[in-house]
């Protein structure tokens, strides 16, 4: 049974921080910066920023945390940004602060980058781990696997990155995020463009293996790490 669950339900549009998930208890503010903030769409039952805001964004984890720091995070995309600009928007797992995390970082598909991103936060630090272009659309359903051994991306339940990385132990807390949430997070943006649905927290059974789905990857999809 999943710790979490979220269908982003409301009768009229509500700020994130003001709504209580399907299952669990509360969203909490972990950063932002400027004005905007993330909201759930009524008309949408999905969330989405309340409005553009260049240079802002804001960050918010789910409660309650894992008990462990084996588990998964879901989310799928409703509408897809289909431009340019620096529009990020992020799953979290293993968060300490608004400085420290694992992360799945999105683009809009028409960005020069990458569209889908594996990263860690440390210290302030971004270390992009593996990355691929999936060309997002519609009704994509994501998830971040994190376990000591590896950290996975799955993709519609296909394996499109990992990596082995495990400088974060602590479960941390699972959340979303969308723009720019400090101030070393520069050169991004958020715009009312992306609606995201269906948050799913699910803890390991067992703390710690990881269990991949009988799907095997794509060849059509090569993941390439850097550091950034």
């Amino acid at each position: 049974m999943p710790l979490i669950s979220d269908t982003f339900t409301e009768a009229a549009d509500t700020a994130l921080t003001s709504h209580t998930p399907d299952t669990g208890t509360s969203w909490v503010q972990i950063a932002i910066v400027g004005l905007s903030f993330i909201e759930i769409k009524a008309a949408d039952d999905a969330i989405a920023n309340d409005a553009a805001d260049i240079g802002g964004g804001q960050f918010c984890k789910s409660q309650p945390d894992p008990s462990s720091a084996a588990y998964d995070i879901e989310l799928k995309v409703n509408v897809t940004d289909t431009g340019t600009a620096n529009r990020r928007v992020r799953i979290h797992g293993r968060t300490a602060d608004v400085s420290n995390y694992y992360a799945v970082r999105f683009l809009p598909t028409g960005h020069a980058s990458n569209d889908t991103q594996l990263i860690k936060k440390v210290a302030g630090t971004v270390t992009e781990l593996a990355t691929v272009d999936t060309g997002l659309i519609a009704n994509d359903n994501f998830k971040l696997e994190i376990r000591d051994a590896t950290k996975k991306v799955y993709k519609n339940s296909m394996e499109i990155l990992s990596s082995s990385d495990n400088a974060l132990t602590a479960a941390g807390s699972a959340g979303v995020s969308c723009g720019q949430v400090d101030d070393n997070d520069t050169g991004n943006a958020i715009a009312a463009t992306w609606r995201w649905d269906n948050y799913v927290v699910t803890e390991a059974a067992g703390g710690s293996a990881s269990v991949s789905p009988s799907v095997s990857p794509s060849a059509s999809l090569s993941p390439s790490a850097s550091v950034s």
